[in-house]
């Protein structure tokens, strides 16, 4: 919907302060992106399918594909035919025909589809790379939340077509966090050996009796051992997610 190739049943789009629909062209000279698969011609090189791209688009001069094909990783391969680039790469070339125009928002969608773990791994640090260095805000459409946690600052979760939150990352992690919960005879000497003994810092105390320890998840055996080792009966162990 924002790059116009649907349109919304209702409500409005507002980028840079203002309403898409009053001016889309000046809009899009502000947006890159990549929809889907991104589509070269195999027997041209990298800088030539940039070139064709750039002059169709009526961009600038020759100087913003060297910079966009750096920025992508991909300046050894510039004279490289497409048809020998592996998945992982052709993405990129993708992402380096969105930014010949220097935007100022880039939109992904699905950039690791179907890219190996090594591709992915290119793709994810290649994004955080552009909003960190070169200042660009991207938005990432997917549905590996592992992936989009690895990279994102905001994440928004839609559900049936509606965005149902809009959270910032170390926000949902505080809310959705794992931990082991120990239902004790005595909760003030029970973290002080959590602290002392353990080394264990990251717990909290919800109510009397209760201690919730979220570190060291997988020596919970071990923890349970010590407060009965030194007087704390432990009447209960429960794993968790708090939410």
């Amino acid at each position: 919907m924002i790059m116009g190739l649907i349109q919304p049943t209702s409500g409005q789009i507002e980028l840079f302060g203002q309403k898409v629909e009053s001016d889309r062209r000046a809009a899009f000279e502000r947006i890159g992106s990549m929809i889907e698969m991104p589509g070269f011609y195999p027997n041209l090189t990298a800088v030539e399918n940039l070139d064709i791209h750039r002059r169709m688009m009526g961009m600038g001069n020759k100087a913003s594909i060297e910079e966009s094909l750096e920025q992508a990783g991909l300046l050894d391969a510039r004279n490289k035919r497409v048809k020998s680039f592996s998945l992982g790469m052709k993405q990129r070339l993708g992402i380096a025909r969105s930014l010949l125009h220097h935007p100022e928002l880039l939109i992904l969608d699905e950039p690791t589809n179907g890219l190996d773990p090594a591709g992915i791994k290119e793709i994810r640090n290649l994004i955080i790379k552009l909003a960190s260095k070169h200042h660009i805000a991207v938005l990432v459409s997917s549905h590996i939340l592992s992936e989009v946690q690895q990279m994102a600052t905001i994440l928004g979760i839609i559900h049936n077509g509606k965005l149902v939150e809009e959270i910032e990352q170390q926000v949902l992690q505080m809310k959705n966090r794992h931990c082991v919960e120990f239902k004790v005879s005595n909760d003030r000497q029970a973290v002080m050996l959590l602290e002392q003994k353990l080394h264990i810092h990251d717990y909290s105390v919800p109510e009397p009796g209760i201690v919730r320890v979220f570190e060291q998840l997988s020596e919970s055996a071990m923890i349970n051992r010590t407060l009965v080792e030194n007087g704390i009966d432990v009447v209960e162990i429960t794993w968790r997610i708090i939410s």
